[in-house]
């Protein structure tokens, strides 16, 4: 299991979101759309994170530790005009999580 990369990452959220995603994981908001496709959105800043849960009602931040499996090294910005776009899409096949170099606004880094 050496292979097997585990990473801490970040998911923010509300209060009361946190306390259902820790009592039943986060399978619940799995086919939630998002920028770069349908799923659990995770990241490795939390100055990337504050934002976005700024206008939470109790905003939460949860510190998980995530397996990505084969990761789809996302390269596009997000453009709602493109038919090739990521938004609300399901995970590319063969791949088990999008990755993004984002900036704090969204934007992929080149």
């Amino acid at each position: 299991y050496e292979s097997i990369k585990i990473i801490p990452q970040l998911h923010g959220t509300n209060y009361t979101t946190a306390l259902k995603i820790c009592s039943r994981g986060f399978s619940d908001f799995s086919l939630l759309n998002g920028w770069y496709g349908q799923g659990i959105y995770f990241y490795s800043s939390a100055k990337y994170i504050i934002p976005y849960i700024a206008t939470q009602n109790q905003p939460c931040i949860i510190i998980a530790y995530v397996m990505p499996g084969n990761i789809y090294p996302v390269t596009e910005t997000p453009d709602r005009s493109k038919e090739n776009t990521l938004i609300g899409k399901e995970v590319i096949p063969e791949y088990l999580s999008h990755y993004v170099v984002a900036t704090t606004d969204g934007m992929t880094i080149d």
